[in-house]
């Protein structure tokens, strides 16, 4: 049990970390108009709002494994470990539809302007929660998780090709077509400048920036779910208790890392960051100017 708590207060820091990040993105997103009013900062948010969610599902399951050790039904653990599954999915379709949009306005928006919408967005991300929704209704159909302490309220042994559907459509394919797609991206893009002569080394050298921004999200992506998943894939081969730990914290930390990355990686919100920083650096500095003065005429 200590080493469940430990874990747990490991993760929970984790989370909470991620769910301050994600909030000040959506203030910043929502604050700052024009600028960061954009499809692209959309789905930003709502892959912000995919990590945050499931770092309230977790600490809530952490809550309730340690300090509500008294609630032993069988049917909100099940409730608990469907929400879970909900939020995972959310959070790996959530890249999913990030790719789409990519993919949208890399090929298709000559062609399909309607592709690059916000309505067409919102539609995307309303199919992407009802989709999530409704895949992880197995868990509350069958009888697959059972209360059971010091650990969390997810599928129990027994349950083997339950938990294969839930590792393949949460994990494995969400996985496999954003690199798809990316790929997909990359390939049609030379292909266009074969096609099409680039007229200056300016073209050149943006269109190679394009390429190497688009392979960076493809390794980052990659590291994230790796980072995230391994601990977890290899208690499908060895069983230990100490490793049940380590995936716990290493799947909030894969969270988080992902809260940082949609700051890092955008350069309008980086660059809107760094503006509210030098704004508050100018007023902070006038005001030490002007109460320096204010002492010599006193003076």
């Amino acid at each position: 049990m200590f080493e469940f708590r430990t874990a747990a207060l490991l993760s929970s820091i984790f989370g909470i970390i991620c769910i301050a990040i994600d909030l000040f993105i959506f203030i910043l997103v929502y604050r700052t108009k024009p600028r960061l009013h954009t499809v692209n900062h959309l789905l930003i948010c709502n892959t912000s709002f995919g990590s945050m969610y499931l770092s309230i599902i977790y600490i809530i399951n952490y809550i309730h494994a340690i300090y509500i050790y008294w609630d032993t039904s069988d049917f909100t653990c099940r409730l608990r470990s469907y929400f879970t599954y909900v939020s995972i999915g959310g959070m790996m379709q959530s890249y999913t539809t990030q790719a789409i949009s990519r993919f949208f306005f890399s090929i298709l928006s000559t062609k399909y302007r309607w592709l690059t919408t916000f309505r067409t967005h919102y539609i995307m991300i309303l199919i992407q929660w009802l989709t999530v929704l409704i895949l992880a209704l197995p868990v509350l159909i069958f009888d697959t998780a059972r209360y059971y302490p010091g650990i969390l309220c997810l599928l129990i042994n027994g349950y083997e090709a339950i938990d294969a559907y839930f590792q393949i459509i949460n994990l494995l394919v969400p996985f496999l077509v954003v690199i798809f797609i990316y790929i997909c991206i990359i390939i049609r893009v030379r292909q266009i400048k074969r096609n099409v002569r680039a007229t200056t080394s300016a073209n050149l050298l943006h269109n190679s920036r394009n390429d190497l921004k688009i392979l960076r999200n493809i390794l980052i992506f990659i590291g994230m779910v790796i980072v995230g998943v391994s601990p977890t894939a290899i208690l499908w081969f060895v069983s230990s208790g100490s490793l049940y730990h380590i995936s716990l914290v290493c799947t909030m930390f894969s969270v988080t890392l992902t809260a940082v990355f949609n700051i890092l990686l955008d350069r309008e919100i980086r660059e809107t960051i760094q503006n509210m920083y030098r704004r508050r650096t100018m007023f902070i500095t006038t005001n030490q100017v002007i109460n320096v003065r204010e002492r010599q005429i006193t003076n």
